[in-house]
């Protein structure tokens, strides 16, 4: 994947005391679009060896992929983009917001 410097606006370690191996990073990008094309490729053998990648979750966000992933009709649940999404056995795909009822939106089936 080619990466221009210019899309990386800001990069550093987090502090932290002594840990094994490096200490993660935080990076900003120029835009959402880079980001995205960042994390689409991060499952590619060679950035797997050298990066751990993780986009931010708000403690709501990671509460309701957990709920979802826990609960019976759902298959699959994920984030992407700012958003989250479910796919049902049926194969149909679902967004939710933290907000949502799971069983309002995807009905007691």
């Amino acid at each position: 994947m080619d990466l221009d410097a210019a899309d990386i606006l800001d990069i550093h370690r987090v502090p932290g005391g002594e840990t094994r191996g490096p200490r993660p990073v935080i990076a900003k990008f120029r835009n959402t679009e880079v980001k995205i094309r960042v994390i689409k490729n991060r499952s590619k053998e060679e950035i797997k060896k050298r990066f751990l990648m993780h986009d931010h979750l708000t403690q709501m966000n990671a509460q309701l992929i957990r709920d979802l992933n826990r609960d019976d009709r759902i298959q699959s649940a994920w984030y992407y983009n700012g958003k989250i999404f479910a796919q049902d056995y049926d194969g149909r795909r679902h967004r939710f917001d933290i907000l949502d009822s799971v069983t309002n939106k995807l009905g007691n089936s």
